[in-house]
């Protein structure tokens, strides 16, 4: 839904060139949305049972971002020995310990955001600058209960507007670039293979 964002807002600048089935196009978008809020309400008599589930599992409602923020800097300094440390994520069968380490990784990623975002983010159209900002800040504004910035790595892998940025500034150097490649394997490696071993990553 919140990709109508970037697309409302080329629409309107460009109205003129596209038209009436323009607009129609973007129905598109939320297209999928209505149709799955349509089988839960034919299948369980309540179309957006998959809001209230995420109050009811996972323990998200809105609060306070300075609050948010300051939980989760409190929960990433309590699980900084187990991220410095993940080959003992491998011993340890208990989830508790994922948990903990997996919010040093939310932090990072937020930081890496908001890095990004201030170093271009108000450059680009700004549809897909708001796009990026509401998406991302949605675990912000309504943290879950269990770990706070929970998801935070696959909301920030959804704001692709981020990543234009990204690329450009990797291709101003290319130490920079040889480094995002060795530590994005790195990570990527030793993420896939936490969440194989059954282990909490995101």
């Amino acid at each position: 839904m919140l990709l109508l964002i970037p697309l409302g807002y080329e629409w309107l600048r460009n109205r003129k060139e596209f038209g009436l089935g323009g607009l129609l196009s973007l129905s598109l978008v939320p297209a999928g949305l209505l149709a799955y809020v349509a089988f839960l309400w034919a299948r369980f008599g309540e179309p957006f049972v998959f809001v209230s589930e995420q109050t009811t599992y996972w323990g998200r409602g809105l609060t306070n971002p300075i609050a948010t923020l300051d939980w989760a800097w409190r929960t990433a300094v309590w699980g900084a020995d187990h991220f410095l440390h993940p080959g003992r994520l491998f011993l340890d069968p208990l989830p508790e310990h994922a948990f903990e380490a997996s919010n040093v990784v939310n932090l990072i990623f937020l930081a890496v955001f908001l890095y990004l975002a201030g170093a271009g983010l108000l450059g680009l159209p700004p549809g897909l600058s708001v796009y990026a900002l509401v998406l991302v800040f949605q675990p912000v504004l309504a943290p879950s209960s269990y770990v706070p910035l929970m998801s935070m790595p696959r909301f920030v892998l959804a704001a692709f507007p981020v990543f234009l940025i990204a690329g450009f500034l990797l291709s101003r150097t290319r130490a920079g670039l040889v480094v995002y490649l060795v530590a994005s394997s790195a990570a990527g490696i030793l993420l896939v293979s936490l969440f194989t071993t059954y282990r909490w990553v995101a």
